[in-house]
């Protein structure tokens, strides 16, 4: 008989003829010398690409355009003094007239007593859009907000105390805030709350600021007592985050106006507008908006924490012995800058160090997953089952032989990268590149579990694969959300390029990868390498979870998939526990009288415990019944064979 063979790395495979199946076994299809070839290809074809980023760089590093460059120290000026409104500022401003006057920018209007753009008020904001003509009455267009006070607790008698004392003070400083004529709004301008639980009640209302009883609160101050002496005094000072004083100018009215206290500041920000930069399309604050101070002092914290502190000196008697600070006699200035070096290499490569990874792992995840499926496709799974190979030694075989491979091109590219990331630490890059590949293997076999023919399953996959670098240009990582981020970054390869683009503005910075970089970010989404190695962890749990599942429950072309459900099957978790009851034995027994079965065997072999038990086996395939209703025991110490 004519025998058609076909081979797969060594493994046996079937051989049909028109009247046989046998057993066949092949060293290979094609010489061994290629094959060898082909292997050390998909091996170095990573280190190679990340070899020609440090051949690049070393090419282009002194160059006139990637040169680094030295900036050197600047030191403030007079001119580079930010100096605030005083709370009296804020009720000049508050009392003053409000009108419509010729102006410049797209509404043509500006409105008098106002200077939105260089000393905002946290307390008031107008929109010169709303006006109609010069010398209309401007206040229908300006929103006032209140200063509210308040107890950290309600049974707090200490705090409530010190916040009636403050209501006191500002009363006996600023005499006009007792007069309501001299405000263009009918509400208390300065209101107490029982306590910051129902301060914060109150600001999530849903008629807060939509009607003249619940104005929206522009600044809140929080006193706390303390278990010190009666001369230590605790406060907070609460702010409108995403407040904003130019409507004309206004964005995206959610976006954060205010540094973040919740996270870390900008330790290797060079500048004062590299530490606080606002996302694009928010809202002005002012001329100093793009700064840290330049945003405390528009949303009235420095002016309020100033106010505070006259308070605190008044009650303590320090003002009675001579200690003050006049009414504008606090002024803000940045820190000298000291020199640093700028490299900017890896600012103009950003976008392609990604895309030369991607194309140097193309080849070995097409590689996997056409191995995987081939396997399949030739029926060489099948056969394994078919001699009790389970599918979980299946699958692991796969893993250990494939990753044994990645991982140690991933060692290899972290010793190449380390001359191109230098300012890194070596063990922190060698973890990324086993996590990156571990990532796009279990990618790989996912693809793999869906497809039943190699071709079609290679070039879906490398589609497939190679879409996750596209997604990193659809979302920014320096100011899109955080949520958006990691959805994307269910790829693995959107996690990688990220984390890669993060390596990349730290290098830049001077600083490198290492451990205390790993959760830093000056971006304003606050996206750290941290966060792009937590999404290649969980990609890789993820992808290999269901790589697991897809396996066993894909119909393929041959073999019978399991159920959906198998998961919460029993048997599936605890084969050996599965019993047949005396019930189910004497049901197989009544259908089956009809049927020949060898005489009773000895009661010693009854008793065996370890015996194999098989009750109404079925297989079909499509309309063909190859067994039907088989009952079968195999007793330990026979030899049971099985014909046709």
């Amino acid at each position: 008989m004519d025998i058609v063979g076909e081979c797969f790395h060594g493994i046996g495979s079937f051989a049909q003829s028109s009247n046989a199946s046998i057993l066949t076994t092949s060293p290979s299809c094609f010489p061994p010398s290629l094959c060898l070839s082909l292997q050390l290809f998909e091996f170095i074809l990573p280190i190679a690409f990340v070899g020609i980023l440090v051949g690049i760089k070393g090419a282009v590093e002194n160059t006139d355009t990637f040169k680094p460059r030295v900036i050197p120290a600047t030191y403030p000026t007079s001119g580079d003094v930010l100096k605030g409104y005083s709370f009296l500022d804020y009720l000049t401003s508050l009392s003053a007239e409000k009108r419509c006057m010729a102006g410049f920018g797209p509404t043509g209007y500006m409105i008098s007593g106002i200077d939105p753009y260089n000393n905002p008020v946290p307390f008031m904001r107008c929109d010169s859009r709303k006006c109609g003509g010069v010398g209309e009455d401007a206040v229908p267009y300006c929103e006032f907000n209140i200063l509210a006070l308040a107890p950290s607790d309600a049974d707090d008698a200490l705090a409530e105390q010190r916040v009636d004392d403050f209501m006191t003070f500002l009363g006996d400083t600023y005499p006009q805030l007792l007069d309501a004529f001299n405000f263009p709004f009918t509400q208390k301008f300065i209101q107490k709350f029982p306590s910051q639980d129902v301060l914060e009640q109150y600001v999530r209302h849903s008629d807060y600021g939509k009607t003249e009883d619940m104005p929206k609160v522009a600044v809140a101050v929080v006193f706390d007592s303390t278990e010190g002496t009666a001369n230590d005094y605790s406060y907070s000072i609460r702010v409108n985050s995403t407040g904003y004083n130019s409507p004309e100018n206004e964005g995206r009215p959610a976006s954060p106006t205010t540094p973040s206290t919740a996270k870390l500041f900008d330790s290797f920000a060079k500048t004062p507008e590299g530490a606080c930069s606002l996302q694009g399309g928010t809202p002005s604050p002012g001329y100093y908006g793009d700064t840290c101070v330049g945003q405390y002092l528009y949303n009235g914290a420095l002016s309020i924490q100033r106010l505070v502190n006259d308070y605190v000196l008044n009650a303590t008697g320090a003002a009675d012995s001579g200690a003050y600070v006049s009414e504008n006699g606090v002024s803000f200035v940045y820190f000298p800058e000291p020199e640093y070096t700028e490299e900017g290499f890896y600012a103009t490569i950003s976008q392609f160090v990604p895309l030369l990874i991607v194309l140097g792992l193309l080849y070995p995840v097409a590689a996997c997953v056409r191995s995987i499926v081939q396997e399949k496709e030739l029926r060489q799974k099948e056969l394994m089952k078919m001699m009790s190979v389970p599918e979980s030694a299946i699958g692991w075989s796969w893993f250990v032989m494939l990753y044994g491979f990645l991982l140690l091109s991933a060692i290899l590219t972290s010793v190449v990268s380390s001359a191109l990331y230098s300012n890194s630490t070596f063990v922190i890059l060698l973890v990324f590149w086993a996590f990156a590949f571990l990532g796009s293997l279990m990618f790989a076999t996912v693809i793999a579990a869906i497809f039943s023919k190699a071709t079609r399953a290679t070039l879906v996959g490398i589609l497939l694969y190679f879409s996750g670098y596209f997604l990193t240009l659809a979302l920014d990582y320096t100011t899109d959300s955080p949520g958006a981020l990691f959805a994307v970054s269910l790829h693995p390869v959107t996690a990688f390029s990220y984390a890669l683009q993060v390596l990349g503005d730290l290098e830049d910075k001077g600083v490198g990868l290492t451990p205390s970089t790993i959760s830093f970010s000056d971006s304003p989404s606050g996206y750290s390498f941290g966060n792009a190695m937590a999404s290649l962890i969980f990609d890789c749990l993820l992808w290999g979870i269901l790589s697991w599942y897809l396996n066993r429950v894909v119909r393929g072309d041959y073999g019978t998939p399991m159920p959906w459900y198998f998961l919460f099957s029993k048997s599936y978790w605890c084969p050996s526990r599965i019993q047949f009851d005396d019930e189910d034995e004497e049901n197989i027994n009544d259908k089956n009288l009809d049927i020949p079965s060898e005489p009773v065997v000895s009661e010693a072999l009854l008793n065996q415990e370890d015996r194999i038990q098989i009750r109404n086996l079925t297989k079909s395939f499509g309309d063909k019944q190859a067994v039907d209703g088989l009952n079968l025991d195999m007793y330990s110490g026979q030899v049971t064979a099985l014909l046709g």
